[in-house]
């Protein structure tokens, strides 16, 4: 090959190339790259190959007996959440064999389930986002809402018609909402519902807003102040507050008082004393496991004030708070619940509403009342239940009961019935207000 250095004055330089020896150079380099694909590509197998698949739809619920049989449960690398968002994960499971890794597969196929309402704002407030037109959602992951048509110019009050579509982390979309936009002169203040009681630890912080819930005619942020005046969060004893709920425009709500319990810190001492205490009240000598059961419910709710806060995580801390207090919330009334189940020898699961289909969360028990070795599980819920015209006993219920107790309050009781032990069919606590339900 001849290669110029100067084309004007005709300086050039030969330079031999050996084709043979090239192409045998590339080829090397060729079958190296090869080598090197292959190389990690059975890497990645034999890796692979050592994790047990498992493959869900996001928010499905899961046990580590799903995955490898009775027995087995998650080590301490496994995110309970995961479940909730599309992605591959991997965790330990540990059955009686040993230690196993896990690749779980988490997809979502499915579009947000969403409900909407027309939405009222107020001269002066501000202009409704697509979240404001929710009115119930289930969507374990992430999701956004988008207008379709474009904002109007607003002069005055008056009504609009929009449409407004939700899509998920996904890409998964809803189908196109149309709804109404209506703006309006607010003059009324929200309505606002307080906790009768509050419970603190000596010396600790008070949260407000669990115990509070405020309700509008129009969008906007709802706001709260307390006046503390006469609450010492340094000592023993029960004080009032009182608090007062605003709206995005300034209209106000009349002060509410609220009673506060402010409680020695935790002493488990103090706690199994109480708890010997209600054991003995129980007297369950000669008693079945299904008449310790009603006693237990009966005891707890005749203890226990519904406040709408709990210390969460550990069934002990939140059981001495309401025996403590006097109150606390659904957790509370689990908690205190199973630690009596427990003294009394009776078989109980906590049971938790699935996540994704509502804001907040509840607990209740599992129990099984079979005696002489026959399981017979069925729902124990000791927390008050509130729903109009469908009050009830929440004690020994079989999940036909709670499945129609959730059309009445939507999804109150959604689990993943999968996750835990048949429940009995059999009515033995019976729901008048629910049978048409069923």
């Amino acid at each position: 090959m001849t290669l110029y250095i100067n084309k004007k004055t005709g300086k050039k330089i030969n330079i031999p190339i050996y084709y043979a020896d090239a192409i045998r150079f590339l080829l090397g380099v060729i079958i190296t790259l090869s080598l090197i694909i292959l190389g990690v590509g059975i890497a990645i197998i034999a890796l692979e190959s050592q994790f047990t698949r498992y493959e869900i739809e996001a928010g499905e619920r899961i046990s580590a007996a799903d995955i490898l049989g009775e027995g087995a449960t998650f080590g301490e690398d496994f995110d309970p959440d995961c479940v909730n968002h599309a992605g591959f994960y991997y965790f330990t499971v540990n059955t009686d064999k040993g230690a196993r890794k896990v690749r779980l597969s988490v997809k979502d196929t499915k579009a947000p389930e969403i409900t909407v309402k027309d939405v009222y704002f107020a001269v002066g407030g501000e202009m409704p986002t697509p979240m404001d037109y929710i009115d119930t959602v289930y969507e374990p992951d992430r999701f956004t809402g988008e207008y379709l048509t474009e904002l109007p110019k607003i002069t005055s009050p008056g009504e609009h018609e929009m449409q407004i579509r939700f899509t998920d982390a996904s890409g998964n979309k809803t189908e196109i909402f149309h709804v109404k936009m209506i703006q309006i002169f607010d003059s009324e203040p929200p309505e606002i519902d307080v906790s009768p009681l509050i419970v603190t630890e000596v010396g600790g912080a008070i949260e407000y807003a669990p115990y509070i819930t405020l309700t509008d005619n129009c969008i906007g942020e709802l706001t709260f102040t307390v006046d503390e005046k006469e609450l010492d969060i340094s000592t023993v004893g029960q004080y009032t507050v009182y608090i007062i709920g605003a709206d995005a425009v300034g209209n106000k709500t009349v002060k509410t008082a609220v009673t506060v319990n402010v409680i020695e810190s935790f002493n488990k001492g103090a706690l199994d004393a109480m708890l010997d205490e209600l054991v003995d009240d129980l007297d369950t000598d000669g008693k079945s496991r299904e008449r310790i059961c009603r006693d237990i419910y009966e005891l707890v709710r005749d203890t226990l004030v519904y406040t709408g806060d709990s210390p969460k995580g550990d069934v002990e801390r939140a059981a001495y708070h309401a025996l403590m207090g006097g109150g606390g919330d659904c957790y509370s009334y689990f908690s205190l619940t199973k630690l009596l189940l427990d003294r009394c020898g009776i078989e109980n699961l906590e049971v938790q509403r699935a996540a994704g289909y509502t804001s907040d969360t509840h607990y209740w028990n599992l129990v099984n009342i079979g005696e002489d070795g026959e399981s017979r599980w069925y729902h124990l819920d000791s927390t008050e239940l509130r729903a109009d015209r469908y009050d009830h006993s929440g004690c020994l219920l079989t999940d036909k009961q709670i499945n129609a107790y959730s059309k009445a309050r939507e999804n109150f009781y959604r689990y993943d019935a999968a996750a835990y032990p048949d429940v009995s069919q059999k009515i033995i606590t019976p729901t008048p207000n629910l049978e048409r339900l069923y």
